[in-house]
């Protein structure tokens, strides 16, 4: 759907190529990162919904608004900081805080072996991450920059990570940061990954896995409609890379960043994710929202631990 959507949208016409399925990836990771504070809350019916509408507003952002298929777009942005996590982000937390915390979250907990399952998705992440910052940018010096540039900012994130968490956890590491606020430089890099230095790079992964460990350990936004915690991941780091964007101008030259495009950019998208987003809670309310929160059972046939089929 978003292939066609965004290519329509984008070209005028239905001719698809390897960059538009690529693209077609990166709106899904869009609604994605919504569903992540979503998850355990809305129905399967809700879930078509809200990957329905997001795909048309995110495609009808990129396009229209940043301008991304034309020969000047408004911003640069090869890794999708603003363009798909601000957007996925504030999108999914507006949806959220219109549909309201759910009755009962005590089965909104995690155990030791989803944990350690979680963490294996992380290592995934980790890895495949700067071949999603870097896929689109044309082969060559910039694309080799984009790369290198993403994992020294997953590097510096994840020290940060490492370092931060037991300073506020009493001397623990605790899974939840690890997990995530790992993988935050990633998120900030995005938008000047082929544009700053190394030790650029680094400053700002170190920057954003310090940001996102205090938000896993703090909780200071969102904290009670966001299951996943995609403020902490997505949305602060998400802010953070594009007001860097707006920054790199001042500090590198010849990278071809306009600043006030780019503070365009950033706040028009946070205009378009909000209020879409918010016009998507009500939407998803309309259609009805489960009554039990977090459990599997009110759409599944569940089995036990021995697979024996509960009745």
């Amino acid at each position: 759907f978003a292939v066609l959507i965004e290519t329509y949208m984008g070209k005028g016409s239905l001719e698809i190529d390897f960059l538009s399925l690529l693209n077609g990836n990166f709106a899904v990771a869009a609604v994605l990162i919504s569903f992540g504070g979503l998850i355990g809350k809305i129905s399967p019916m809700q879930i078509t919904v809200l990957t329905l509408v997001e795909l048309l507003c995110y495609c009808a952002n990129k396009v229209f608004f940043l301008k991304q298929y034309e020969s000047s777009p408004l911003i640069a942005d090869c890794g999708g900081t603003i363009i798909i996590h601000v957007f996925g982000a504030y999108f999914g937390l507006c949806a959220c805080k219109v549909l309201g915390p759910p009755k009962d979250d005590k089965l909104n907990a995690s155990s030791y072996t989803s944990d350690i399952f979680s963490l294996v998705g992380t290592v995934f992440l980790w890895l495949f991450w700067p071949s999603f910052v870097a896929g689109a940018l044309p082969s060559g010096a910039g694309q080799t920059t984009a790369l290198i540039n993403t994992v020294l900012a997953l590097l510096a994130s994840s020290v940060a990570t490492f370092a931060l968490t037991p300073i506020i956890e009493n001397g623990k590491l605790t899974t939840v940061p690890i997990q995530n606020a790992t993988l935050a430089g990633g998120v900030s890099i995005g938008a000047t990954a082929n544009l700053v230095g190394p030790f650029g790079a680094l400053v700002i992964g170190g920057c954003a896995g310090l940001l996102s460990t205090v938000g896993f350990t703090k909780s200071p936004f969102f904290g009670d409609v966001d299951t996943c915690g995609i403020s902490n991941l997505h949305g602060m780091p998400g802010i953070f890379g594009g007001l860097v964007s707006i920054a790199v101008p001042f500090m590198y030259h010849g990278t071809g960043l306009v600043p006030a495009h780019q503070a365009i950019g950033l706040a028009g998208t946070l205009v378009v994710a909000c209020v879409t987003g918010t016009c998507t809670g009500f939407i998803l309310k309309a259609v009805g929202t489960p009554e039990d929160a977090f459990t599997d059972e009110t759409f599944w046939a569940e089995c036990d631990d021995k697979g024996i089929a509960k009745q």
